[in-house]
């Protein structure tokens, strides 16, 4: 009777368990978030909303309504999907976000689009917000339709540093058009597609983009502007133009502006420039030019590295720039000035006749700051001629050289500490020099003593003979090092850290750093006694378990 009793209590107190665990996981089913996970939205998983009345899906196509926070996936065992997004706009929409969690989409049609009946305008704009997880793919497998093409405010950004969204054309040459672009983070990539703003900018913040293009018109192609103020943009394009700031119907403003980050393009078709900005024709404005980045800028085209149109002006305060064009580096067609104040510019143009740097307009302003060096080279040797400010063409004279070249560098200082020498005959060492120097060092002297060399930048030893060469660049420091032939070399040596021994330090107790527990040693854990009383405490309640059990008995 006594063991059906134990039984029965053992049951009750398991059957209460269940109960507390069952409770427990219906509270917590209902505030976690329920998959819809059904044929009714095709192959892509969709949490946030609710379907009817937030987004519906018919036919192939996922169409939002509403605004909402929206995460999107792939159904188990989906890698890719025909389906598409469309976005129904109407005067509600104005702000959605998709979390894009590897999502990969290979349709007929455009993958992604507002649907054209509620095309969004410059007066009524829908913001789309992605943000990246893992790998996602846009494909537009056509020939007439793009991979995406939103006429919205378009901004990515992603949750961890390499997730990425790439956009594909397969055939012709496909274009995501926006109102804006905007890359916060991540990486966003491009095959055969390239990018169209109407009436706010390209701007990228920070990721990278890799933009791979045939597009004639630009592979970045604005109305408005492009700004980078960090991240990395690598530009490969067989058609005319990386970068193209228009200036259609607008006022004249900053139109290309690289203020951060590392910015690379490689254009191989004819035309227009690299870089250009504005537009000759009469309903355009300028668009200026300013590079002022700690990056690197390296510009490469078949006709002109940077082209400025109408009146835009460029202008160059900061950042280490290589700029090539076949028939010219730097062009202006109209009067806007070319200034160069900072950084470091080397300029090429490769064609027989070609320019390195020429400003076409009336005013011809070419301007470069006066504590620069600016010294052009033709072919491999160093001969060439230095070039006045505010020249109005900078090349090599014209004597059939196959490269034109021009560096354009600024003056390092060089710092030199003596120590109670000095230089005699007139001799001098300069305190300062740019790329194109190339010297040689000249010697101290000091009375009573022997020079032993120089020590400082570059240097590992104290050498006599220092040279500095041409392309070298950067703060320079150099010291003199001499020797007292008169010192007596039966003087006690200084003595050195090794000629001391070190003896164990001692705690206010007297115990020496041998007595004294290391605080990772196992006593002095909080885990190790919580599982000591815990321990104790099982120990004695199973004991006390087993004492009534005897005395029952």
């Amino acid at each position: 009777m006594k063991k059906i009793k134990q039984n029965n209590k053992f049951q009750i107190i398991l059957l209460t368990l269940i109960a507390i665990l069952g409770f427990y996981s219906f509270l917590h089913l209902q505030s976690t978030p329920i998959r819809q996970v059904n044929a009714e939205t095709g192959d892509i998983q969709v949490v946030g909303g609710t379907l009817g009345e937030d987004y519906t899906y018919d036919n192939g196509v996922l169409r939002f309504i509403k605004d909402g926070n929206y995460t999107l996936s792939m159904k188990p065992g989906v890698n890719e999907t025909s389906d598409r997004i469309e976005l129904d706009h109407n005067s509600t929409m104005q702000n959605i976000i998709f979390t894009l969690d590897n999502i990969s989409i290979n349709s007929t049609s455009s993958c992604f689009t507002v649907d054209p009946a509620h095309m969004p305008s410059s007066e009524s704009e829908v913001n789309i917000e992605f943000k990246l997880k893992g790998k996602n793919t846009f494909k537009a497998d056509s020939t007439t339709y793009n991979s995406m093409i939103t006429s919205a405010n378009l901004k990515i950004s992603a949750l961890n540093g390499n997730d990425s969204i790439e956009f594909i054309a397969k055939n012709n040459e496909g274009s995501i058009n926006n109102q804006s672009f905007i890359l916060e983070s991540g990486k966003v990539i491009t095959q055969k597609t390239n990018i169209t703003t109407m009436h706010g900018p390209i701007q990228i913040n920070g990721g990278e983009l890799n933009v791979d293009s045939t597009e004639s018109s630009g592979a970045l192609y604005t109305n408005d502007s492009f700004v980078m103020n960090n991240g990395k943009v690598n530009i490969n394009t067989t058609g005319s133009t990386c970068v193209f700031a228009t200036g259609f119907l607008l006022e004249d403003k900053d139109g290309i502006k690289i203020l951060g980050g590392d910015f690379n393009c490689n254009a191989t078709g004819t035309g227009k420039g690299a870089i250009t900005a504005g537009n000759s024709a009469n309903r355009y404005s300028s668009r200026n030019v300013i590079i002022d980045t700690t990056g690197t800028v390296t510009i490469n085209h078949k006709y002109i590295g940077i082209a400025l149109l109408k009146d835009s002006k460029l202008t160059i305060n900061n950042g280490t720039l290589k700029i090539n064009g076949q028939a010219y580096g730097i062009y202006s067609a109209g009067n806007g000035k070319i200034s160069v104040n900072g950084g470091e510019t080397e300029v090429t143009a490769q064609a027989r006749a070609a320019t390195a740097i020429k400003n076409n307009g009336s005013d011809k302003a070419i301007h470069i700051d006066p504590n620069y060096t600016h010294k052009s080279y033709h072919g491999d040797t160093e001969e060439g001629r230095e070039y006045m400010a505010d020249d109005s063409t900078l090349m090599n004279p014209s004597d059939g050289a196959t490269k034109k070249y021009i560096l354009i560098t600024p003056a390092y200082p060089i710092n030199y500490e003596l120590d109670g020498g000095n230089l005699v005959d007139d001799l001098v060492n300069p305190t300062s020099y740019s790329r194109v120097d190339s010297f040689k060092l000249n010697n101290p002297v000091k009375e009573g003593y022997d020079f032993i060399g120089w020590t400082g930048t570059d240097l590992n030893n104290a050498t006599q003979e220092v040279s500095i060469a041409e392309g070298s660049k950067g703060e320079r420091s150099y010291k003199a090092n001499w020797h007292d032939p008169n010192a007596k070399d039966d003087e006690e040596p200084s003595k050195d850290e090794n000629d001391y021994r070190v003896l164990p330090a001692k705690d206010d107790d007297n115990n020496t750093n041998n007595d004294i527990k290391s605080p990772n040693t196992y006593d002095s854990n909080p885990l190790f006694y919580i599982a000591i009383v815990g321990g104790s405490i099982l120990i004695l309640v199973a004991a006390f378990i087993q004492g009534k059990e005897l005395i029952k008995r």
